[in-house]
């Protein structure tokens, strides 16, 4: 078996949890910046490994642990010597002080509860949370750099208002996320450029107010597209299934460009077609 692997095509040099130590030796020498520790061999059963390795290695910029690994949570500290990681993708096994690498850029973190020091990193341009494991999210989240969030298959979250204080967000993806509730008052998101959601819990957009909004995928089933008026320097707009039918507001909407629909609905007042043309017609 393998003990570990260059793979160019992903950009990883790919080390078996079980050779930790001699992986990283060997990628140190040909200076593979970029880790993954993942198991080569997909019948094996022990998935456990000694994250202590990891202790003076400053030379790795990116770090993927796979979900399925068994670390020893003590030893799981040593992660926060690595300062100068540019990238990191994990579950939440144990509670970090992300304030700790001072040159991240990007956060992938799975079943996490906690965002310890992550407003206090300066560098960070993305955040992807996967399967959030609690209601809310954390007040971390209002203060962080990151200009793009993703948040995806987390049943147990149902509110995000903290993320909506976020000043520096520009591009937000909301995935899979059936309890999300609607905001109690209005979200005035004014730095917001792009939204998709797919399959949440906000079926009456009425709530969303934006003037920097540009691009709008509604991957959901919700109520009507009257909201859209709301969002003055929308361009491009992409729906799943609209309840009331109208599209009447795509095209009394005076800077859309742009208009797509999954199905053309037979209760709909316009087919995508007839849209399609009025705005390039307009344009």
């Amino acid at each position: 078996m393998k003990k570990f692997e260059n793979r160019p095509e992903t950009g990883y040099f790919v080390i078996d949890p079980a050779h930790l130590a001699a992986g990283l030796a060997a990628a140190a020498t040909k200076k593979l910046t970029a880790i993954r520790v993942s198991p080569l061999d997909s019948r094996s059963k022990n998935l456990s490994f000694d994250p202590s390795a990891l202790i003076g290695q400053t030379w790795i910029r990116k770090l993927v642990l796979d979900e399925g690994l068994t670390p020893d949570p003590a030893a799981l500290v040593s992660i926060q010597a690595l300062a100068d990681l540019q990238e990191l993708s994990m579950p939440q096994w144990i509670r970090l002080d992300f304030s700790a690498f001072t040159r991240l850029e990007t956060l992938v973190l799975s079943k996490g509860d906690a965002l310890d020091g992550l407003d206090k990193i300066t560098s960070l341009k993305m955040l992807y949370l996967i399967d959030w494991q609690t209601e809310a999210l954390p007040k971390e989240l209002a203060g962080i750099s990151a200009s793009e969030v993703r948040i995806s298959a987390s049943r147990k979250l149902c509110q995000i208002d903290k993320l909506f204080k976020c000043e520096a967000l520009r591009d937000l993806t909301l995935q899979d996320l059936p309890k999300l509730e609607v905001p109690a008052k209005a979200l005035k998101l004014n730095t917001l450029e792009r939204l998709n959601v797919e399959k949440i819990g906000w079926k009456d957009f009425a709530f969303l107010s934006s003037k920097s909004l540009l691009d709008l995928e509604l991957f959901t089933t919700f109520e009507s597209l009257g909201f859209i008026k709301q969002l003055p320097a929308l361009k491009r707009l992409y729906i799943w299934e609209c309840v009331d039918g109208d599209m009447n507001p795509v095209l009394a909407h005076a800077a859309l460009e742009e208009f797509y629909v999954d199905k053309n609905r037979k209760h709909y007042t316009h087919k995508e077609s007839q849209l399609q043309s009025a705005l390039q017609a307009r344009s």
